[in-house]
């Protein structure tokens, strides 16, 4: 959870951290969270791991909603 406790201000300047570290310099970065918007800002693909289970399966964020990811983490 990159973003954890900080202000509206430093999370957005991780989240344009963490994006440049992937486009920029061609990382993978794999990130944590439990905010489904963050989730959704930051990521290009989305796996949903839930009670310790892999759903199995990764989708694009740009096709997900918050609704989507909640259903998907409480019903594995």
């Amino acid at each position: 959870e990159p973003t954890k406790g900080v202000d509206i201000g430093v999370k957005v300047e991780i989240h344009r951290m963490l994006r440049a570290l992937a486009s920029e310099q061609g990382l993978t970065v794999v990130v944590v969270s439990y905010e489904e918007e963050e989730v959704l800002a930051v990521a290009d693909d989305v796996t949903i791991f839930s009670d310790g289970y892999c759903s199995g399966e990764t989708k694009p964020a740009s096709s997900l909603t918050d609704a989507d990811l909640r259903k998907a983490a409480w019903s594995h």
